[in-house]
């Protein structure tokens, strides 16, 4: 490719040996030697580089990224071991059949990992909670979290807002024997994903 800024695209190819398996004083030949096997493998990887880059962001990869990179991940699970174990098998759960399941046992799965990320984070950071903050209070826990790691006072009010609607859902559901699957998965879903935002902003 830098050769081409320089000369011809037939002459680069002639004067490298790039041509056809015969002997011609034709130009087209060694141009067309030259297009098949360098110019267009070369587009054609591009193209497929630039179509992988569209596909990491559709919105079924974005989701499956959260999870399967982030949350589910070798990063993650290295800096956060138990709540990766145990959001791990809180999945497992919905492989469970349907006539068997407790969905309302999710919320309080979901509550826990919560509480156990929470720890995790402290101790990552090295962080002591105030006086007046219980060690099982999420809530409070991720204000301290967001607030010493978010430099926007504005987006730290709305994750910490996220998070605690997040926990009140779960909570919601540990109270309804009558929870349905997607309840669950919902609830499991969003917990994932508040987690994935706080962890977010100590990896960076």
């Amino acid at each position: 490719m830098e050769a081409c800024r320089k000369e011809d695209f037939w002459n680069m190819c002639l004067a490298r040996g790039i041509g056809p398996s015969y002997s011609t004083s034709d130009i087209q030949p060694y141009v067309d030697a030259g297009l098949q096997r360098f110019v267009l493998p070369f587009l054609r990887y591009v193209e497929r580089e630039l179509k992988r880059a569209d596909a990491a962001y559709m919105p079924a990869r974005i989701a499956e990224r959260k999870f399967d990179d982030v949350i589910l991940g070798p990063a993650f699970a290295a800096k956060f071991p138990q709540t990766h174990e145990h959001l791990k098998r809180v999945s497992a759960e919905f492989l469970r059949p349907q006539e068997t399941a407790a969905w309302q046992n999710v919320g309080n799965s979901c509550r826990q990992a919560m509480l156990e990320f929470c720890r995790e984070c402290c101790q990552v950071l090295d962080m002591q909670l105030t006086d007046d903050t219980k060690g099982g209070d999420v809530k409070a826990i991720a204000h301290q979290l967001i607030s010493a790691n978010y430099s926007s006072e504005r987006f730290a009010a709305g994750l910490e807002l996220v998070v605690a609607s997040v926990w009140d859902y779960a909570q919601s559901l540990t109270h309804r024997s009558n929870a349905t699957r997607e309840e669950a998965l919902r609830a499991y879903l969003w917990t994932d994903l508040a987690i994935n935002e706080i962890a977010t902003l100590l990896t960076k």
